[in-house]
């Protein structure tokens, strides 16, 4: 399994207006769509192409397009037994490659997904995150992490 953590200024500056404790629920919801656009980016880095002619007014051009089979995207607000999960369904349907995006990361939830699948078959694992922050604690929240996402989403905090 590989887990990519995203170090680009666009995303390490996203992260931390999200991570602030003042930030209101408006710039909260518009930054974390914008950071999951960002590492969707990221993540799709290498999904497979065929190149293709197109006739632009002016004349042709050569391009790619994504080739079969496209990739499924799976939204997903996970924990680690969530994206376990969802995994291991994808896999079992024939998935070639799982990749999960994920804000944040904690230890203890990218060891379970090494554990449950790192030696899956030869089926490509990979987690790609704006961070892998320190621990969860005791309420399986991720420290630092954002708080509770949710009701920073909605703004009940």
């Amino acid at each position: 399994m590989q887990t990519l953590v995203v170090d680009h200024p666009l995303v390490t500056h996203k992260l931390t207006v999200l991570r602030d404790e003042s930030t209101q629920a408006p710039t909260f919801r518009r930054l974390t769509d914008e950071l999951v656009t960002l590492l969707a980016y990221e993540a799709t880095r290498e999904v497979p192409v065929r190149p293709v002619t197109v006739r632009t007014p002016v004349g042709d051009a050569q391009g790619v397009k994504m080739a079969r089979p496209v990739p499924l995207v799976v939204p997903v607000l996970a924990t680690g037994g969530t994206l376990e999960t969802v995994f291991g369904m994808l896999i079992s349907r024939g998935a070639a490659a799982v990749t999960g995006v994920s804000l944040l990361a904690a230890p203890e939830g990218i060891a379970r997904l090494e554990s449950a699948f790192g030696d899956d078959g030869g089926v490509p694992i990979r987690v790609v995150t704006a961070a892998l922050d320190e621990r969860l604690n005791d309420r399986g929240f991720i420290v630092p992490g954002l708080g509770d996402a949710g009701d920073r989403l909605f703004g009940e905090i």
